[in-house]
């Protein structure tokens, strides 16, 4: 006969197992792997996903070449996990892509720092692509700068010393990602921010314009 110790284990074996397994289990996080022309590789467990962000990144998608040596090289594009909430039914990840501005490394903005774009997703429970956008906030065809005390300090290639931004050097305040940027090449220039808030992943990016004596 089984005792009272055991048939109180086998009851919540069985209620765990009716509810999908461990409640306290968690979700492994989505790992992401680049490629050429922009697509990218999610990947959660047993779980595999490829899209196609080509299109919505700043910069060189393709390979970097040098017509005066007529050398190729790799892109250099390069994909950083900003932040990852789940909501559900739905996974929201926040990406930052990195990209040379240029192709051609000795044409306009090839020497410079990468072009850098933010990435939101919105993925359903198997990785499919429910939603997207992208933000561009440092782009040299239209020179687009970030502001970020650590790009004034960065050491690297490039005219100005600035080798790209990281997702280490995002600012948080709490669960609101600001990344605040300024685009013109003569002044006035414009200066907007693009926000994020992890409490309201469903909202995306949202791009606001900075009041000051700079802003609009």
């Amino acid at each position: 006969m089984m005792n009272v110790k055991s048939l109180v284990t086998s009851l919540a074996i069985g209620i765990l197992t009716l509810a999908g397994g461990d409640a306290s289990a968690e979700a492994p996080n989505v790992t992401v792997k680049g490629f050429d022309n922009g697509r990218v590789r999610l990947v959660r467990g047993s779980q595999r996903a490829e899209i196609n962000l080509g299109p919505d990144i700043s910069g060189c998608k393709g390979r970097l070449h040098d017509p005066m040596t007529k050398e190729e090289s790799e892109n250099g594009l390069t994909f950083e996990v900003v932040d990852e909430t789940v909501k559900a039914p739905y996974t929201y990840v926040v990406l930052l892509a990195s990209a040379s501005p240029n192709c051609n490394v000795q044409g306009a903005c090839g020497a410079g720092g990468p072009d850098s774009t933010l990435l939101w997703l919105k993925l359903t429970r198997d990785l499919k692509l429910a939603g997207k956008k992208a933000v561009v906030f440092e782009q040299c065809s239209t020179d687009r700068q970030v502001r970020l005390e650590k790009k004034k300090g960065s050491t690297g290639d490039g005219a100005d010393g600035f080798t790209g931004i990281k997702a280490r050097d995002l600012s948080w305040m709490g669960d609101v990602l600001r990344i605040e940027y300024e685009e013109g090449f003569q002044e006035p220039v414009r200066v907007q921010s693009v926000v994020y808030d992890r409490r309201n992943p469903e909202a995306g990016l949202t791009v606001v314009a900075v009041a000051g004596p700079h802003g609009m």
